[in-house]
């Protein structure tokens, strides 16, 4: 561990806490106190509430409360849905986030693939585009690939999940 007036290193098992109950935890954590900028990198998790977001390196805002993720991101719902990001950037104030070439295996064991979107964690909303969807998660071919029987591609999705209703444009 390394400390001076304003930067704190924590390497191996390293952990933050904030007074709002999030967590880091993290192989290496840098806190620049000035700039209430918290950096990690390798095996990096973030938990509230009843949801994760987990990836390789974090830079967190403790100020705007913006966390933006990347590399091998996954995010966890309060719901147990799963999503996968090449990037993820996640507003905590408003439990808005967004990112790029997304999958998605949700609870209901469907299959979401899209080139981008955003979820809005508070009000329960997911909108994707350039999407491909699919209630056959679990089918393989013989080299086990995934491989859908069906599946129905189009522009934009909005999944609704307090009305449980999944709305395709486009399609």
């Amino acid at each position: 561990e390394y400390k001076n007036n304003n930067i704190v290193i924590a390497t191996g098992n390293a952990k933050a806490f904030k007074s709002t109950g999030e967590k880091i935890f993290s192989d290496k954590i840098i806190y620049f106190k000035n700039e209430q900028l918290i950096e990690t990198s390798g095996n990096s998790k973030f938990l509230f509430a009843e949801s994760a977001i987990h990836a390789l390196i974090f830079k967190y805002d403790l100020k705007a409360e913006i966390l933006t993720a990347e590399g091998n991101v996954k995010f966890f719902d309060s719901d147990k849905n799963k999503f996968f990001f090449d990037n993820f950037k996640y507003f905590r104030k408003t439990e808005r986030g967004y990112g790029k070439n997304i999958k998605s295996y949700l609870k209901d064991g469907s299959y979401l693939k899209a080139k981008k979107g955003n979820l809005d964690n508070k009000n329960r909303l997911i909108n994707l585009e350039n999407t491909n969807y699919t209630t056959c998660s679990k089918i393989k071919n013989q080299n086990n690939e995934f491989c859908p029987s069906w599946s129905l591609n189009s522009k934009k999705i909005t999944h609704d999940k307090n009305k449980k209703r999944i709305i395709h444009k486009n399609s």
